[in-house]
């Protein structure tokens, strides 16, 4: 597993930033859809580069590209929507098998405080 580049935290703060420059970016140009994958893809994507997930970043990049392209030009979507699914699953489930590797003490210490800092807020 790469080593994070930022904390949960910074990554979640930066990649929100990354969602309002795209949606800036769509109003100006008024291409609201399928413009809207490029800009939820760029903010998945950097949270996940930021948080040293890169297989993550190419998994969310295949599938929100492939679904850009496919709306961009009119493709059939019988075919489209379950060959990404089968793309996704199959993905997920090698990820687990073959790629993830067990969590550091101290990645486990910051998702804890991380979802009790969540629990708090929803507790307000």
């Amino acid at each position: 597993m790469a080593i994070p580049i930022a904390t949960h935290q910074r990554a979640v703060s930066v990649s929100g930033g990354v969602l309002l420059i795209s949606l800036g970016i769509l109003f100006y140009t008024n291409y609201w859809w399928p413009g809207i994958l490029l800009a939820l893809m760029a903010t998945v994507g950097i949270k996940e580069i930021l948080r040293g997930r890169y297989y993550d970043v190419v998994l969310s990049t295949a599938i929100l590209g492939g679904l850009f392209l496919f709306f961009f030009f009119n493709s059939d979507w019988a075919v489209a929507v379950p060959v990404l699914f089968t793309i996704a699953g199959i993905w997920i489930i090698f990820r687990e098998f073959f790629i993830t590797q067990p969590r550091t003490g101290e990645e486990a210490v910051e998702d804890a405080s991380h979802e009790v800092a969540e629990e708090e807020e929803h507790e307000q």
